[in-house]
């Protein structure tokens, strides 16, 4: 992910207790490096025809900086610069830089809001002179509060640059906003619902218009919590993607399934 935290200055998820004897504003500051790639397994994935190891196995390369400081004992912000570099393994007509920066706020794991948010600025600049540049805001959140009528509300959201599998429409800005609410209803028994959004911007290739496409998710579903943390789900879900030009985009599904999630307490 462009324009996230190197991993030396990931603000850890401790408590405010753990914080309210430190130094007011500590401030922690660090230097990051990275190489990773982008496989896919092989020639017979394919998606809508497309080869995927074709279209989207790449290299990256990342240079980041950043500095931590502790505003209260329960919130972090960390605000880093991070350059990058995408080198496509079978198209290079594909290869890309940006630039970016991001304020990223940490809330501790005891606070009244739990998780992080933040907020960004990104400067895209695919090599191929037909696709467009991109310069724009970015953001993503993961925060969560928990009522005191045991019912828990949690909230995810991002707006990123994302590269399609499609070649030629290049990359598109992909924007998501999904809300759960759990509420105990018996003893370890809860139901649960959520809502989502997502919106992804394509055109970025120059000559075709824009385009834009929709998607909306809605879901409900009982589960069991165990004592361990553990929790054992059922749900039912429904979404429905829409394309303002392209009837082949659009679809609509249903399934019914089961989960199991567990809560590691630190």
């Amino acid at each position: 992910m462009i324009g996230g935290v190197p991993p030396l200055l990931t603000a850890p998820a401790a408590s405010g207790a753990d914080k309210r004897h430190e130094p007011a504003h500590a401030a922690t500051a660090g230097l990051a490096s990275s190489c990773d790639s982008c496989t896919h397994r092989g020639p017979n994935e394919l998606f809508r025809g497309t080869a995927l190891d074709f279209a989207l196995n790449r290299r990256g390369a990342s240079v980041e900086a950043g500095v931590a400081v502790d505003l209260t004992p329960f919130t972090t912000v960390v605000v880093s610069g991070r350059k990058n570099r995408d080198k496509f393994v079978s198209d290079p007509r594909r290869n890309s830089h940006s630039q970016s920066a991001v304020a990223e706020f940490s809330f501790a794991r005891d606070a009244i809001v739990q998780g992080r948010a933040s907020l960004g600025y990104r400067d895209f600049r695919p090599d191929s002179p037909m696709v467009a540049r991109f310069t724009g805001f970015t953001s993503g959140a993961g925060l969560s509060f928990m009522g005191f009528w045991n019912g828990r509300f949690e909230f995810d959201a991002s707006r990123d640059v994302a590269y399609s599998y499609d070649v030629d429409e290049g990359y598109y800005i992909g924007t998501t906003a999904l809300a759960t609410y759990t509420q105990r209803v018996v003893g370890a028994i809860d139901a649960q619902a959520r809502l989502g959004h997502g919106l992804m911007d394509y055109g970025m290739r120059l000559g075709p218009g824009p385009r834009q496409d929709r998607t909306s998710t809605y879901a409900g579903g009982v589960g069991f919590n165990r004592t361990d943390g553990g929790r054992i789900g059922l749900t039912y879900e429904y979404e429905v993607r829409h394309s303002d030009t392209l009837v082949d985009r659009r679809y609509t599904t249903r399934r019914l399934y089961g989960s199991y999630t567990y809560t590691v307490s630190r």
